[in-house]
């Protein structure tokens, strides 16, 4: 393991459940190296395809023509994270994203809260990996996909813009990490004056 991922390294038992039902990804890579050379440019992966936190389940509502929301609301009410397996493949390989778009729709208007995440009233997202053997976690720095001002408005947001080593995109393409099972995760806010905040999907480009 590399010295930067000691030092990066996550330890969440959260995480660790979620990343273990990602049996989904190479069925999604799949796919997508199957496509041919009309959507190597463009990868779009619906919310259908990530998983969810395995404890208070009841906070989500899964719809198969929308996505996955966050339902959670009253009193213990907290953000939701989604994790989603981020395609990587020949036809769309992780070298040539240079865009990461998250789409959505946001019903929180809570302002942010970066101290206590829980109760922050953006959707959020960042890209986390773990290696297939040693079993080291890393996660980038957070990137807002919404506002608060946002709420009850749909939104679809490049996350892909930060070029800090520790953002999502940079995260993803390190070379360090080209073998590593990486994955898009998304914190959904609780249940705002409009309702549940939903995540549509994500497209990379």
């Amino acid at each position: 393991m590399s010295i930067f991922a000691k030092h990066v390294i996550v330890r969440s038992s959260t995480l660790a459940r979620a990343f273990a039902l990602f049996t989904a990804a190479g069925a999604v890579s799949a796919i997508l190296a199957s496509a041919g050379t009309a959507a190597a440019a463009r990868a779009v992966i619906p919310a259908s395809a990530c998983s969810y936190e395995t404890d208070f389940i009841t906070d989500y509502k899964i719809s198969s023509n929308i996505g996955i929301g966050n339902t959670s609301s009253g009193t213990g009410s907290r953000a939701r994270n989604l994790y989603c397996p981020m395609p990587d493949s020949a036809g769309n390989p992780r070298s040539s994203v240079t865009q990461l778009w998250v789409a959505g729709y946001d019903a929180n208007n809570d302002p942010p809260a970066p101290a206590n995440l829980p109760a922050d009233g953006r959707v959020l997202a960042q890209v986390c990996g773990h290696d297939d053997w040693a079993g080291g976690f890393f996660c980038s720095s957070w990137a807002e996909a919404t506002y608060n001002t946002q709420a009850g408005v749909q939104f679809d947001t490049n996350i892909g813009a930060g070029t800090a080593a520790s953002d999502p995109l940079p995260m993803f393409k390190n070379p360090s990490y080209a073998n590593w099972y990486t994955s898009l995760v998304v914190a959904l806010p609780r249940s705002g004056i409009y309702g549940a905040t939903w995540l549509y999907g994500f497209t990379t480009y």
